[in-house]
């Protein structure tokens, strides 16, 4: 049985997608808002407790009259913080409650607090549904019968995008969307959530962020899922002028300008280069390049994945980044190790200052490999004391499973990262081949998911 919390600011549609998704899991639905305006009626400790602190004026025929309690909230932080205590004992607690009554059905969540009450903790999933401020307020408005002042005065008071994103597993972006398909992309790609990640779908736009990078206002990342592709090198799986197009959209998304962006020809090399103002797609300068090192702030590094392993790091105390295209050839050239000694030459940057993530890659249950590669990375990594777990043979098939994450891993540490400053998402890309492009999947048609690191 699964629980799964929705939350999100007013007017962005939770209530709505809440419904849509308690159909497809038939779950009941335990709703934040009734639960309190039940717990507010006369006679319930809530309701002493509300007059008690904020007197009888609130009141309509002995009823709390919700509008007027609203306005001395929205008014007042102070006050509003008064409420959320009340709520954090009541309401939570009845919450709780009705969790466990129903512990053995799935449970959909519908909480506006999910995570300042800390019932996000309760919940095998959460969910956080976001619009642009004019939407919020035009649904506010429509469905509260308030004015726009109010609206605005309602909203200045919760908390921004920026929020949920940090906290949640899964963000909708939802603008006109069709909620019923959100649900089912939901569903698609429950897989890969965990809690070192977020999902955030923008229309037919999705891509993956990580929990520890959020954690940094001045760096900008992303790694794409389907439907969106950004072609390899020359040999394009879609037009030049639909990667461009894909391009501007995933740069307005994260707010980035386009004209920053700095994408390399990548062809499985060791290479690492130092971007010096060389934006642009496939600029004779970078050529044969799988790594790029910048700590400027417009230049916006961008690498392209279908299998291969992307290595995210960033110096968290001189503010310098570095992106990584590690494929088999490239692990097995040690191109991470490369770029990590360049990073220590070009910007003195210091190992333990390092934070490195590993994004979705191809993993050792699925990369199966004959004995001509078994035996260049034998070759290569035998002095490793975990060879044995890194290369494991099929004896089957009489090939070899081979395991790059942990060779990464493993020169990472070797070159100073610290283990604790090592993040991996563990998501298989051709586990999970039918929302992010997989070669081994697809072979010459397979498309490709951008990997973006900037600073702003």
């Amino acid at each position: 049985m699964k629980t799964i919390g929705i939350t999100g600011n007013s007017g962005s549609g939770k209530s709505i997608f809440s419904k849509i998704l308690a159909q497809k899991f038939n779950a009941v639905i335990i709703d934040a808002d009734k639960i309190s305006k039940e717990n507010a009626k006369k006679g319930k400790e809530y309701y002493n407790q509300i007059v008690e602190t904020f007197g009888k004026h609130i009141l309509k025929d002995e009823e709390i009259d919700r509008k007027k309690l609203a306005q001395i909230i929205y008014n007042n932080s102070g006050e509003k913080e008064k409420l959320d205590l009340l709520t954090n004992k009541y309401i939570v607690k009845a919450i709780k409650e009705e969790i466990e009554k129903n512990k053995n059905k799935n449970i959909v969540l519908d909480i506006p607090l999910l995570f300042e009450t800390e019932l996000n903790l309760e919940c095998d999933y959460t969910i956080s549904l976001m619009a642009k401020e004019e939407t919020k307020i035009k649904r506010m408005c429509t469905r509260d019968n308030i004015t726009e002042e109010i609206a605005k005065q309602r909203l200045k008071i919760q908390k921004d995008n920026d929020f949920y994103i940090k906290k949640s597993n899964y963000v909708i972006i939802n603008e006109d969307t069709e909620l019923e398909t959100e649900a089912n992309d939901f569903i698609e790609t429950m897989p890969i959530l965990n809690n070192k990640i977020v999902v955030v779908k923008n229309g037919k736009f999705k891509y993956i962020q990580f929990k520890e990078l959020l954690k940094y206002k001045n760096v900008i990342h992303c790694f794409t899922l389907q439907p969106m592709d950004f072609g390899s090198n020359d040999t394009y799986s879609i037009k030049k002028e639909e990667i461009e197009k894909n391009y501007k959209i995933l740069c307005d998304n994260l707010k980035i300008d386009y004209k920053d962006i700095v994408r390399p020809y990548q062809t499985h090399t060791n290479n690492v280069k130092k971007v010096k103002n060389e934006t642009g797609f496939f600029i004779e300068e970078l050529k044969d390049i799988d790594a790029l090192i910048t700590n400027h702030t417009n230049e916006i590094l961008s690498l392209t994945f279908a299998d291969c392993t992307p290595i995210y790091i960033f110096d968290k105390e001189k503010n310098i980044i570095a992106l990584v295209h590690s494929g088999w050839q490239g692990t097995a050239k040690s191109i991470v190790k490369n770029a990590i000694q360049e990073l220590k030459k070009e910007y003195k940057c210091k190992a333990e200052d390092m934070l490195c993530v590993i994004g979705p890659t191809i993993r050792n249950c699925h990369f199966e490999v004959d004995t001509d590669v078994k035996e260049i990375f034998y070759k290569q990594f035998k002095y490793m004391k975990n060879i044995d777990d890194i290369i494991k043979e099929n004896k089957e098939t009489g090939k070899s499973y081979i395991d790059t994450v942990m060779i990464n891993k493993n020169l990472m540490i070797e070159n100073g990262i610290l283990s604790e400053n090592i993040i991996d998402c563990n998501i298989c890309t051709v586990c999970n081949s039918n929302i992010m492009h997989s070669y081994r999947k697809d072979g010459k048609d397979a498309g490709r998911n951008t990997a973006i690191l900037g600073l702003v």
